[in-house]
């Protein structure tokens, strides 16, 4: 009995030896193998799409109110009369509901009669049929001019108090003016703006003073005096339209670079640029086509209609909200292990994207870094300024503010398909990233991109044990798309110069790191762009990251 139990454990000690030997030997012989394979992977980008969401199906009650006029007295001594009003649409299911408040932008500065609040009336009851206490503000009183020339961001910040106010004593039970009882239905906890035009600016400065507002969405909004102030650290969406005839120097891109400048944010931003879109089809009481105002007549051929605005803003509205309320509902635009969205409801879009995880492996300041050959390398400063102006043809959005005046780019020519651009990667382990981010845009006024033709080009991961993984970039991104337009002409200090007619915008090609098969992602040795797929052109890159 006891030889029986001395050989069984005999037979234990060897069985466990063998299995760890397996399983420490076998891992070094994966390894190996993985470290002796010459395959390079390649992947094609996928177009992605953020679809039309399907109807809501919630029934709501619209709650329309007028609680009465109200004035407040200004620094300069003006008196502001205004009336606490506006439209209101709630879910008619019993429940607390977090609440969407709508800011219309100056469109009249002569009296309070217009009602320009109302030219939201189908975001509020789309919004309420989603489960959102919907109201729209009218504000008409900070922007009359009647009331003297202030500050109007401050004037409406100033009527905010008395709106939020209102609300409370409603949800509370003890105020009359609303045509449904809102008692206990209003979640004022968790408040939600959006703004248009002015009050896109306006929403993002009531967020920096509430902290129950929860998030932003700001449409085609106006730039703040100053850039570099504070703002509220909460999720915040920028929508630019490209057809913008009323902001047309498209300040949200300056007001996206203004945000994300804070290293001490946590939130996400984003920046949508909405191709062929306009300033007014987003509010239902503005008549004139304000495209019009622009002088590229030929790309206004490709505007889109008022529906279809209407239809983006309720979706992309309904999915941000959702992701802000509702962490557990995936929105594939801030999906990080997702390709960016080519379209979005149906539109052309290009995305910015910001977060606080990410880790920058290209930009100017380390450009002296790199390795390349067959192609032509130089970092140029893009200014508002002619003077300062290193790249005549491109055209980025910029503003007369010093600090957002002009942006340094990598421009990289190519004339054969023989062109590499390799990135050395020193201890950066990508596998704790979801994304690799390309910042860029094609420079259309340069010859080498062949006009109304898209431009491709390979990035290719390689680890320390030299295995290789591709993916192929192409005209399934819009930041690769050329920009329709010409060169305009001009003189500067008997200097000819010209600039593109259009807007060159920078924007974010995102790359899901789980496409690189094949690579060990915690040893990555570099990152290498490889222009094998024209024969020829130039791109202008802001910088390269994980994220």
């Amino acid at each position: 009995m006891k030889e029986s139990v001395l050989v069984m454990g005999k037979f234990f000690y060897y069985f466990v030896i063998a299995i760890f030997s397996i399983n420490l030997f076998g891992c070094a012989e994966e390894e190996k193998k993985v470290a002796e394979t010459s395959t390079v992977y390649t992947t094609e980008k996928e177009i992605n799409s953020v679809e039309i969401k399907e109807s809501a199906t919630m029934d709501i009650i619209e709650a329309d109110f007028d609680l009465g006029e109200k004035s407040f007295v200004t620094e300069l001594g003006n008196t502001v009369y205004y009336n606490v009003r506006g439209l209101a649409s709630i879910p008619s299911k019993e429940g607390r509901y977090p609440v969407v408040l709508i800011i219309h932008g100056r469109y009249n500065n002569t009296s309070n009669d217009t009602r320009f609040d109302k030219g939201f009336k189908y975001l509020v009851d789309y919004l309420a049929s989603c489960g959102y206490a919907t109201f729209t503000l009218d504000i008409q009183g900070a922007y009359n001019s009647n009331f003297g020339n202030e500050d109007d961001n401050k004037k409406v910040r100033n009527m905010f108090p008395s709106f939020i106010k209102a609300f409370e004593d409603a949800n509370n039970g003890i105020l009359e003016g609303f045509s449904v009882d809102l008692t206990r239905m209003l979640d004022l906890d968790n408040i939600f703006l959006i703004g248009h035009s002015r009050g896109g600016e306006t929403a993002i400065d009531i967020a920096l003073e509430n902290d129950n507002v929860k998030g932003v969405i700001s449409v085609a909004p106006t730039l703040p005096d100053e850039l570099d102030r504070e703002y509220p650290d909460i999720p915040i969406s920028i929508i630019v339209p490209e057809l913008d005839g009323d902001v047309d120097t498209l300040d949200g891109f300056s007001l996206f670079d203004s945000i994300t400048l804070n290293k001490n944010r946590t939130s996400d931003v984003n920046l949508v640029f909405l191709k062929n879109s306009n300033h007014n089809w987003f509010n239902s009481m503005l008549i004139k086509n304000d495209s019009n105002y622009l002088n590229d007549k030929e790309k206004i051929k490709n505007q889109i209609d008022r529906v279809d605005q209407e239809t983006f803003l309720k979706n992309f509205s309904r999915d941000f909200l959702d992701s802000v309320f509702y962490k557990n509902r995936i929105v594939s635009f801030n999906d990080y292990s997702s390709f960016e969205p080519a379209y979005m409801y149906g539109l052309e879009v290009k995305i910015q994207f910001w977060r606080k995880k990410q880790q920058v492996i290209l930009d100017y300041e380390n450009i002296h870094d790199m390795v390349y050959e067959k192609v032509e390398v130089n970092v140029l400063k893009q200014a508002l300024q002619s003077r300062e102006n290193e790249i005549d043809g491109f055209n980025l959005p910029l503003q007369n503010i010093e600090g957002f005046d002009c942006k340094r780019l990598i421009n990289i020519k190519w004339e054969d398909r023989l062109g590499v651009f390799e990135i050395p990667i020193n201890n950066i382990n990508f596998k704790k990233y979801d994304s690799l981010i390309l910042n860029l845009a094609i420079d259309p006024s340069d010859n080498l991109n062949l006009k109304n033709q898209s431009q491709s080009f390979i990035i290719r991961l390689e680890d320390k044990f030299g295995n290789k993984s591709q993916i192929v970039l192409g005209d399934e991104s819009q930041s690769l798309n050329y920009v329709e337009g010409d060169n305009v002409y001009g003189k500067f200090e008997d200097k000819i110069v010209y600039s593109w007619s259009s807007y060159t915008v920078l924007s974010d090609i995102r790359i899901p790191l789980e496409v690189f098969s094949g690579v060990n992602l915690k040893n990555i040795a570099k990152v290498t762009l490889i222009f094998n797929q024209k024969d020829s052109g130039s791109v202008m890159i802001n910088n390269i990251r994980l994220s």
